[in-house]
């Protein structure tokens, strides 16, 4: 077994289990409740150690690179104060869409931790950064299936915000996963839309 393959085991498994073991998980207010599921959140501003994959790749190939090397930063100490840190949830995968450059490289992906502690150390890997969460309010919608690709998701909420009259940023979307990518067990993932106001 690869030691990547081990660290995807090992994590996939916290987060599955991460109700049960009373992680921390990533602190937001709730604005407001809308039909078919939608709801409006505030998240606090808070630091993630984050890391923005290299162009051209799949979403899920991106987020496998970016938990590669977050666990290595966070699980395995990778970082100047060369100790571990634990890791909260969700595992959050930013999607950003880039214009005017060839469709298949035309999304940037960034993964995300949440770390609950005030002062996070430097990485040692200078690909790996400490960021702000990009947005504050969010729409978000809560799945209990796997998520193999988030576009259906997205495009659905989508839709069902277009219906209620609220609006969104149609370049940026999110998707938070509370547990393993391996296993159907405990499994939840939300979709998260910027909330932006409405331009008549």
């Amino acid at each position: 077994m690869s030691i990547f393959t081990a660290l995807l085991l090992v994590s996939g498994l916290a987060l599955a289990n991460s109700q049960r073991y009373h992680f921390s998980s990533l602190p937001y207010t709730s604005i407001s409740n809308h039909s078919d599921g939608i709801e409006e959140r505030e998240y606090e501003s808070v630091v993630l150690p984050s890391y923005t994959s290299i162009s051209c790749l799949t979403w899920n190939a991106a987020q496998s690179q970016g938990y590669y090397h977050l666990a290595m930063y966070t699980r395995n100490g990778n970082n100047v104060e060369g100790r571990s840190l634990k890791m909260g949830v969700p595992v959050i995968l930013g999607v950003h869409h880039v214009d005017d450059i060839e469709p298949r490289c035309a999304q940037q992906y960034t993964t995300s931790f949440y770390v609950d502690e005030k002062e996070l150390p430097a990485p040692n890997n200078t690909d790996v950064k400490l960021t702000q969460l990009p947005v504050n309010k969010l729409y978000a919608i809560s799945t209990s299936n796997i998520v193999r690709d988030p576009s259906d998701v997205v495009l659905s909420l989508r839709v069902k915000l277009n219906a209620l009259g609220l609006c969104y940023d149609p370049k940026h979307y999110f998707m938070a996963s509370f547990s393993s990518p391996r296993s159907s067990r405990n499994s939840r993932t939300e979709i998260w839309l910027p909330v932006v106001a409405c331009v008549h």
